[in-house]
């Protein structure tokens, strides 16, 4: 794995559509929902936070039964997307980062903004 790669800590609120590689550090603040999706593979999302603000994260598979609200991860390796029309933050795919506990519920976090609240609309590039 190629370390130059990874970007240093990100905050919540810097992150936009298709970033990569986010390294960041968060509280899980609220359990949302779980899913199967097509493929079988279970999908996991908490509401996540830190200083600047919250956002949806999906964890897959396993992962979630080792994960519960008030745990503080340090998240190696993520990236976002749009899921209907909101960004999400997502674990890292296996073999490019880490999800690490790292304490319990003393964490500074702010539940505002939510950029999973935010609707992006998708530019049309069709000029």
């Amino acid at each position: 794995m190629d370390m130059n790669n990874f970007q240093t800590n990100k905050r919540i609120i810097e992150i936009k559509n298709g970033d990569k590689n986010i390294n960041i550090k968060v509280i899980l603040i609220k359990f949302l929902k779980s899913s199967i999706i097509k493929n079988g593979s279970k999908i996991t999302t908490f509401l996540v936070g830190d200083e600047s603000g919250t956002i949806h994260c999906n964890f897959f598979d396993n992962v979630s039964n080792f994960i519960k609200e008030g745990d503080i991860l340090n998240i190696t390796g993520a990236y976002s997307s749009l899921f209907d029309n909101s960004i999400v933050l997502y674990q890292p795919k296996i073999g490019y980062g880490h999800i690490t506990k790292i304490g319990e519920f003393f964490f500074t976090f702010s539940l505002k903004p939510n950029i999973s609240e935010q609707k992006i609309i998708p530019q049309n590039n069709n000029n």
